[in-house]
């Protein structure tokens, strides 16, 4: 059973794409700063799936429209950080909220 993404509806972020379908539920946050976001993620090959725990990302965005991980930053100790509660989620967020 899919976990609800309920906890996430106070964030404001500057764009929110959200893909939810079979293969799990995918949410891409472009916060104000325009230059890093957060993917949060929940899917068969995420780190947490079993556990119905979350995988976040820090994201870099690119253009507009485009993006790639950024795992060259400690916040997300060089990788993407997996078996994240709904908590942990909501941290991560605030913290990369707050990036210039």
């Amino acid at each position: 059973m899919k976990p609800s993404i309920q906890f996430l509806a106070d964030f404001k972020p500057f764009i929110q794409v959200q893909r939810d379908d079979d293969d799990g539920t995918y949410i891409v946050f472009k916060f104000g700063n325009r230059k890093f976001g957060a993917s949060v993620v929940w899917n068969e090959i995420s780190y947490g799936y079993k556990n119905g725990l979350w995988e976040c990302a820090l994201i870099h965005w690119v253009t507009p429209i485009g993006y790639r991980v950024d795992t060259s930053h400690a916040l997300t100790r060089f990788d993407v950080l997996g078996y994240q509660s709904e908590s942990d989620v909501v941290r991560f967020l605030k913290k990369v909220q707050k990036f210039e």
